[in-house]
C-alpha cells in the first residue's frame, strides 16, 4: 500500500463506481481494481461492496476514509505550505528597536508587500532592545533583526541599512539651551541620562567620550530612547539620543554636537546558523537594495559631479539640501528638515551663499539650491539674497 493507492481509495469511495473513479484519476479500470484489491488483501478486511450497480463502502470501508482523509488533509496541506514557500510566500519575523517602527520599517513592509501583490505575504513584528533581539535571533524566533551592533556576536551578518545623527537634548532651562550646538567637552560638568549598556546605542555613545579620554557624570541608566527623552524633558539630566520626532514634542532642547560626530548605525542582522526561507531572502534584499537608493551616506548625492566627492561633518544638512532641491522633502522629518534647512536660509527672507559655503557644499549643489529658492520667490545675489515672496511663503520653513 502507498500514498497512490491512499488517493485511489478516496476517490472510489465518493464516487461508488469504479469506471468513473478510473476516468477521474486517468487510470485504467483494471489497474484501480488491482490497487484495491491489493489494499484489501494488505489490510484483511473486505473496504468495498456491491449495492446495485454502485459500489459502496463496508463498515470497515468507513471507519479507514475517516483516517485516509485526515492524512491526505494534513499531506496536502503540508505539499501546500512547501510549494508556496518555494514560491516566495509565507511569514517573515521582524524583530526591531521601538524607534523604527514608527515609519522606517513599516514603509519597506508595505512597500514590499505592494512589490508582491499575488503572493501570500505576511509580516509579524516584535519591539526590544538590542541585545534581547539579538538573543531571540540566535533562538530562531526572528527571521531578520533591525538594531544597533552589539559589541560580541559571532554566527551573524550584520548590513548597515540606516544612519541616525546623534544629538544632545537638556531641559529648556537648562544652561546648555541657549546654545544651538556644542562640543561634547562642554557637556562633562552636567549629570547624564544615560542608555544602559543592554541597549545597542550604548555602545555608540561610549565611542564619543573614548574620543575625549573622558567619561560622563551617569546618573540614570536607561534602555528606551523614548523614556531617556521623558526624563529628560523633566530635569533628570541630559542626553545624547538618536534624532527623532518624538523631540519636537517635549520640552526640550535639541542641540547638534559638533564634536566628535558619531552616527548611530542601523542594521539588518541574520543568523548564519539558520536556512532563509525564499520570502524572507527576498524581502532582505529588497529591503538592501532600497536603503542603498536612498539618502543614507554623509557624501554628496551629485553622482555626476566627480569633484563633489567630499564628506560631510554636519549631520544630515547636505542630504536636506539635495532632497530640498529635488522636491524629495517629506513632512515625515519635517522638524529635523526645518532646522536643517534654517542653517542654509536665515530668518525667514534671507539666504547667504555664506552658511552653504561653511559645510563646503559643492558648486554644482549650491547652484541647485539658488535656483530652487529663486523659483520660490527668493532673488540670490553673490552675498545676501532678499526674498520678493511674503514673509510667510516660504514653503516647509
Amino acid at each position: 500500500m502507498n500514498l497512490t493507492h491512499l488517493r485511489y481509495f478516496a476517490e472510489l469511495a465518493h464516487t461508488h463506481h469504479y469506471t468513473r473513479a478510473a476516468q477521474n484519476l486517468c487510470i485504467t479500470q483494471p489497474s484501480l481494481s488491482h490497487a484495491i484489491f491489493k489494499m484489501e488483501e494488505e489490510l484483511g478486511v473486505p473496504l468495498f461492496e456491491k449495492s446495485g450497480k454502485n459500489t459502496v463502502l463496508t463498515v470497515f470501508g468507513e471507519q479507514f476514509l475517516r483516517s485516509v482523509e485526515s492524512s491526505l488533509k494534513t499531506l496536502d496541506n503540508g505539499i501546500d505550505f512547501l510549494q508556496r514557500t518555494a514560491r516566495g510566500e509565507g511569514l517573515i519575523r521582524l524583530g526591531l528597536v521601538r524607534p523604527l517602527g514608527v515609519d522606517f520599517i513599516p514603509s519597506l513592509a508595505r512597500r514590499f508587500l505592494d512589490l508582491h501583490p499575488d503572493h501570500d505575504i505576511h509580516f509579524s513584528f516584535q519591539t526590544d532592545v538590542t541585545q534581547n533581539l539579538v538573543n531571540d535571533l540566535n533562538a530562531h524566533h526572528y527571521d531578520l533583526i533591525f538594531c544597533s551592533h552589539p559589541q560580541k556576536e559571532n554566527g551573524l551578518t550584520f548590513k548597515t541599512v540606516h544612519r541616525e545623527n546623534l544629538v544632545l537634548i537638556v531641559p529648556q532651562n537648562h544652561e546648555l539651551a541657549g546654545f544651538d550646538s556644542v562640543n561634547l567637552e562642554q557637556t562633562l560638568p552636567y549629570p547624564y541620562v544615560y542608555f544602559a549598556e543592554s541597549s545597542g546605542i550604548r555602545y555608540e555613545v561610549d565611542k564619543m567620550f573614548q574620543v575625549l579620554g573622558k567619561r560622563p557624570r551617569i546618573a540614570y541608566e536607561i534602555v528606551e530612547d523614548q523614556v531617556t527623552a521623558g526624563l529628560v524633558a523633566h530635569g533628570f539630566g541630559i542626553a545624547i539620543v538618536p534624532e527623532m520626532e518624538l523631540l519636537s514634542s517635549l520640552n526640550v532642547k535639541v542641540i547638534e554636537i559638533l564634536h566628535p560626530v558619531v552616527k548611530r548605525n542601523i542594521y539588518m542582522v541574520s543568523s548564519d546558523q539558520f536556512y532563509m526561507p525564499p520570502v524572507v531572502r527576498n524581502f532582505h534584499d529588497f529591503v538592501l537594495e532600497a536603503v542603498s537608493q536612498n539618502l543614507y551616506s554623509d557624501r554628496c548625492h551629485d553622482r555626476n559631479n566627480e569633484s563633489c566627492d567630499h564628506t560631510w561633518n554636519r549631520g544630515t544638512q547636505h542630504d536636506v539640501l539635495i532632497a530640498f532641491c529635488q522636491g524629495t522633502l517629506t513632512n515625515r522629518s519635517l522638524h529635523n528638515d526645518r532646522r536643517c534647512i534654517r542653517k542654509f536660509v536665515q530668518g525667514n527672507t534671507s539666504f547667504y551663499y555664506d552658511s552653504v559655503k561653511r559645510v563646503d557644499v559643492c558648486a554644482r549643489c549650491k547652484e541647485l539650491f539658488s535656483k530652487t529658492l529663486q523659483k520660490q520667490g527668493f532673488r540670490c545675489d553673490r552675498g545676501t539674497s532678499h526674498s520678493t515672496a511674503d514673509h510667510g511663503s516660504q514653503p516647509g520653513l
